[in-house]
């Protein structure tokens, strides 16, 4: 399903009061410890809260957990659990570190789940970037999977394949390869199993995308390489398409922000609540079948 961003209507985002745990280690690692942010809901009860683990972009080199509490903000105010979790960059460890950090701090987030009051069947994993590109590999590969259930996963303009020959001579290509530790051209099959779009199964979670039509760091294209693949499958998925949106410029300063963050939590609630399909409300958004 393809869906078109600017035809939208939008309303205002609630200001996140809640609780913040900062900073709680949840890995060990060679050069470091690996911690992650938790943000509780302000009327936190003792019924079991969804939860939302977002990844940060960066590159895989750069960016922190503490990008997320601006995207947490909005699901924290509506009874959800926020975590922002950091992992390895590149600097640090080679792929496949970025993807076990994920599974670790999912691991962490249910071994906790009572003394958060997590409900660890529902999980939706969301990231921008690098971490759209991990949000999608955590959804879309299951085989890590433990004593939790992620329900959905969410990309903002994250990398989707990394065989495509649009990635030849472009200027994230070095990003890539140090993240992979070896070129893509010269190493396919490492390429391949970083690659969400050769993870696409019909057993897979329901999939949001986010993408700017005219990004110049992430290809637009990759997003759509993606969905083409998922509803094939019969999986649901979803790209809205921002026109004109850049890469990046997603956040509380885009007058685009308002819509993604309203769009996301109806499709999370609908999740949570394990409502078939949930659909993007039509007098809200444009909705055009790919």
């Amino acid at each position: 399903m393809l869906l078109s961003l600017h035809e939208a209507g939008a309303q205002s985002v609630e200001a996140n009061k809640s609780g913040l745990r900062a900073d709680v280690v949840f890995a060990q690692r060679e050069g470091g410890d690996v911690a992650l942010d938790i943000y509780l809901p302000e009327q936190h009860s003792d019924e079991l809260h969804p939860v939302v683990l977002y990844i940060h972009g960066g590159g895989w080199q750069g960016g922190d957990k503490a990008e997320g509490r601006i995207f947490l903000s909005n699901p924290v105010a509506n009874g959800w659990i926020g975590v922002s979790t950091n992992y390895r960059l590149s600097q640090q460890a080679t792929w496949p570190a970025q993807i076990d950090d994920v599974h670790a701090a999912l691991e962490w987030i249910t071994a906790h789940a009572g003394e958060l009051h997590a409900d660890p069947q529902k999980i939706v994993v969301a990231g921008g970037s690098a971490g759209g590109h991990l949000s999608l590999m955590c959804g879309l590969d299951q085989r890590a999977w433990q004593d939790y259930q992620v329900i959905g996963c969410f990309s903002l303009y994250g990398p989707t394949d990394f065989l495509a020959d649009e990635w030849n001579g472009h200027n994230i290509r070095y990003m890539l390869v140090n993240m992979l530790g070896a070129d893509p051209v010269d190493d396919t099959e490492l390429a391949r199993d970083a690659s969400p779009l050769y993870y696409a199964d019909s057993r897979d979670v329901p999939v949001f995308m986010v993408h700017g039509d005219a990004d110049v760091l992430v290809p637009y294209s990759q997003s759509e390489l993606l969905l083409e693949q998922l509803e094939g499958l019969g999986v649901d998925a979803r790209l809205l398409r921002v026109p004109g949106g850049n890469h990046g410029n997603f956040d509380e300063t885009s007058p685009d922000w308002t819509e993604i963050a309203r769009q996301f939590l109806q499709w999370s609630n609908k999740l949570a609540r394990h409502e078939e399909s949930p659909e993007t409300d039509d007098s809200q958004a444009d909705t055009t079948a790919h």
